[in-house]
């Protein structure tokens, strides 16, 4: 799997990018003229790792490597502006291809540690088994679109869903396939949602999607179309299982994140007590 580091300066804005690469870059400058006044007896080597590693954690990798190559270049040339004088005029050469070899590894390393970074936090908020969002990360996107939809005065909607009769899967197919079940609901899922819409799993065989600006209208048909081709598929697979879905649209907002999961649960159980097989949608003004 790979990932896009997403950073400060790389949004796609030109603006903010020109602005990270020329803030680097006058770092560099500035470290040449101190090291330039200060001679070459007293090392200020050092420093140029600052804007290395300032394009390396922010910009892309061409940036990156980009700076790491004019510090180099900046540094040999303020030794030999303080009045170095080489045996060999090879050696200035050398020094500079060796700084660029140290000066491009350490951009490399930065780069590296800021992508193991990302990816352990995209992992962190990522339930590993179906690939959609955990509780942890449901709740922390609850809390922030609670919030922004209190003061923009938007509606949304909530949906909690439960597969009827998965322990038979488990039981009679085995856990293995009752994974696979898992996964088909939220591959389903995830095609018929918008990208700003967020799927999580909460455990076991309860998910929630959370439909942020989203009226009571909008919300029903993409949940009535997940229930149709999500139960399409599960009968073409065999699966001895259906979907209730408890589905709220907050037009009056809640109080708190676990008063909206609460309703949406609540419904959620109505739903299955009576017949299962039913998406139960209430509107709360």
């Amino acid at each position: 799997m790979s990932t896009k580091i997403k950073t400060p300066f790389s949004t796609g804005n030109l603006f903010t990018e020109i602005f990270g690469i020329l803030a680097s870059l006058t770092l560099v400058f500035l470290f040449g003229v101190a090291d330039y006044f200060n001679g070459y007896e007293l090392g200020l080597s050092v420093l140029y790792l600052i804007p290395i590693y300032i394009s390396a954690w922010y910009l892309h990798a061409f940036e990156s490597l980009l700076v790491a190559v004019i510090s180099s270049f900046v540094w040999s040339a303020s030794n030999i502006f303080a009045g170095i004088n080489y045996s060999s005029e090879m050696i200035p050469v050398a020094n500079f291809l060796i700084r660029s070899g140290m000066f491009v590894c350490f951009a490399v390393v930065i780069r590296r540690l800021r992508k193991t970074l990302d990816l352990e936090k995209k992992f962190a908020d990522v339930d590993f088994m179906t690939g959609a969002g955990n509780s942890h990360a449901f709740f922390e996107f609850a809390e922030n679109e609670l919030n922004r939809s209190k003061r923009y005065e938007h509606q949304f909607t909530l949906a909690y869903l439960d597969c009827d009769n998965f322990k038979l899967v488990n039981d009679s197919c085995g856990h293995a396939e009752g994974d696979n079940l898992l996964r088909l609901l939220t591959e389903t899922a995830l095609k018929i949602i918008r990208s700003t819409d967020f799927l999580a799993r909460l455990g076991g065989d309860e998910f929630v999607i959370l439909f942020p600006e989203t009226d009571y209208h909008t919300a029903r048909g993409a949940l009535e179309r997940l229930r149709s081709e999500l139960g399409e598929r599960i009968v073409d697979k065999g699966y001895p299982v259906t979907l209730s879905i408890g589905a709220v649209t907050f037009q009056k907002l809640p109080d708190s994140v676990d008063e909206m999961v609460r309703k949406a649960d609540e419904l959620m159980y109505r739903a299955k007590k009576q017949g299962k097989n039913k998406l139960l949608h209430e509107l709360v003004i």
